[in-house]
């Protein structure tokens, strides 16, 4: 078994931190809609991973009109465009998760 920390040695951060790179990248106009309410309610104190969580989680309340309650492991499956899996934030994981065994 192998493990890959995500986003990667000495990054901090968690999934949710690449998936908000990835949503910058694909969808700059809606992302600065989520900064201005993370501006808004001023989570500056929280981790980073938890200030990504809710990046996310607000991105695709906004995004994905069918269901905003998706879940980020579904995400995927829905709506695949929101977290695109060629922005250089994913590149890294995705290399990873191909080269894995099973």
């Amino acid at each position: 078994m192998v493990v890959y920390m995500v986003p990667g040695p000495q990054e901090p951060g968690n999934l949710e931190s690449l998936c908000v790179e990835a949503a910058q990248y694909a969808h700059a106009e809606q992302m600065e809609c989520v900064d201005a309410l993370i501006k808004c309610v001023d989570i500056t104190n929280w981790s980073v991973a938890k200030q990504a969580k809710a990046r996310v989680r607000a991105f695709i309340s906004i995004a994905h009109q069918r269901r905003p309650d998706i879940s980020l492991t579904k995400v995927w499956t829905e709506r695949p465009d929101l977290f695109p899996v060629n922005a250089s934030a994913l590149t890294n994981s995705v290399r990873f998760s191909k080269a894995s065994p099973a």
